[in-house]
């Protein structure tokens, strides 16, 4: 038998269909056996601690947006978002334009989202989904948008500091599969069928569910949501990164 395949770790935000990454598409990736950490400190049902091992293992997703005081935060992504620590480990980092993040956190922190079976999580869970569902989308977005843009700092700099690495977007999963399908493959191997899953999965749904917690899976939407004010506000304060990853002009992007 040969060398199992160097271990994979992926990276991501809330709302970049990382639920889509952690309930099928990287149990799928053939050679590396998928472990979800997150999901396990989530649902209270980790036994031990968090390790790390070098081959045959695929991580993630890893979210960067998670609570700073949360377990989640300290038993894992803390630990796994080191620059030094990445250096020499493949990475796969999925994004998504900043201002559609924050629309897609509204619906869903303030509605949709499940609540943890962790008690620590679950009550800061519930604390935080009535502070949202009292305030607008402008005043939520303008308030998480530090939050956001320190994990989207983050993420750049491991990105840069990771000599093996692929960076896909959400919008070309959305706008342009075969792009986002080529990037996807360079670190990790997928059956066609599974590859043509996550595709029919990753669809954007015709009609917006605000009670959902895929809402609507599209991008565009920042512009309907908020004022202009706000768009000018988030302009500027994500301008680095905006521009670092081509988010500037998003005219493909359909309304």
């Amino acid at each position: 038998m040969g060398q199992q395949r160097e271990s994979v770790f992926f990276y991501t935000f809330h709302k970049c269909a990382s639920s889509l990454f952690s309930g099928f598409a990287l149990k799928k990736a053939r050679g590396l056996a998928h472990v979800d950490y997150a999901s396990e400190i989530y649902t209270d049902t980790l036994q031990g601690d968090v390790r790390i091992e070098s081959r045959g293992k695929l991580y993630g997703p890893i979210r960067l947006t998670v609570d700073p005081d949360s377990p989640v935060h300290a038993r894992l992504v803390k630990p796994l978002s080191q620059p030094d620590w990445i250096k020499n480990r493949k990475a796969v980092f999925l994004i998504r334009d900043p201002r559609h993040i924050l629309v897609s956190q509204y619906y869903s922190f303030g509605w949709s989202h499940g609540l943890s079976k962790n008690k620590i999580i679950r009550e800061r869970q519930v604390a935080f989904r009535e502070k949202v569902q009292n305030v607008s989308i402008d005043e939520y977005a303008l308030e998480a948008s530090a939050h956001l843009q320190q994990a989207y700092s983050q993420l750049s700099r491991l990105h840069d500091f990771c000599d093996n690495s692929v960076l896909i977007k959400f919008e070309d999963m959305v706008n342009r599969w075969n792009v986002f399908e080529e990037g996807l493959n360079r670190l990790l191997d997928f059956d066609r069928g599974d590859l043509d899953e996550i595709y029919r999965r990753s669809r954007p749904r015709t009609k917006e569910d605000t009670a959902s917690h895929r809402r609507h899976g599209g991008s565009g939407a920042y512009r309907e949501k908020f004022t202009q004010e706000t768009i000018a506000l988030l302009n500027t304060q994500f301008a680095e990164h905006l521009e670092k990853y081509d988010y500037c002009d998003d005219s493909r992007s359909p309304s």
